[in-house]
């Protein structure tokens, strides 16, 4: 299976414990997650600047090191769409999406 979407060289590569992930940042200022069964995207961070990165041993979280201007950052990984869904809405949610949004996202009809 073939991994893309990389313009620059890939710096770091990690497979989580049960084999289900591949986690990999680039020489530049991205971070992925991806589904090693379908290839599939499951995450993307974008960082202005250097980065290293790694997953957390119970892989909930990737943690970053940024420079400049020297920073560590931990991001959440999500391990499935609804996780991300549920999180977004206890944090974030105003209001619901309309289906048109809905749609537009990916997400399936309520």
């Amino acid at each position: 299976m073939t991994f893309t979407g990389y313009t620059d060289s890939v710096w770091r590569i990690q497979w989580s414990r049960k084999g289900e992930r591949i986690f990999s940042c680039d020489a530049g200022d991205t971070v992925r997650v991806w589904d090693t069964d379908t290839g599939a995207e499951l995450l993307r961070y974008d960082v202005e600047g250097y980065v290293e990165a790694a997953l957390s041993p119970d892989e909930t979280r990737i943690a970053m090191s940024i420079t400049p201007p020297g920073m560590v950052k931990v991001f959440p990984a999500w391990q499935t769409l609804q996780e991300l869904m549920d999180y977004a809405r206890e944090c974030c949610v105003v209001r619901e999406l309309t289906a048109e949004e809905r749609e537009q996202f990916g997400l399936p009809p309520r």
